[in-house]
């Protein structure tokens, strides 16, 4: 699921029409981005950083999809090491 999550929100940056969405990415991090958008209650009516360890999860994986681009390889590996 935090897999899902960062890919959505990377999506989400360039071709998204959410305003709230896109003004989180200002922040410099995928940590802080990560933090921004899951503690918005406005968007999710909860804050999701109270998850136990959804956050650390979703910014990991969006540093990994960051720094894998588009190489296919890179993201089978991401996929197949979120299945376990």
């Amino acid at each position: 699921m935090s897999l899902a999550f960062a890919a959505y929100l990377l999506f989400m940056k360039d071709h998204g029409n959410d305003r709230r969405l896109q003004e989180h990415w200002r922040e410099e991090t995928p940590e802080a981005v990560t933090e921004a958008v899951l503690k918005d209650t406005t968007l999710w009516d909860k804050d999701l950083t109270q998850w136990p360890g959804f956050a650390a999860a979703v910014s990991g994986n969006l540093k990994d999809i960051m720094e894998a681009g588009s190489d296919p390889a890179e993201i089978r590996q991401m996929v197949k090491s979120n299945l376990r």
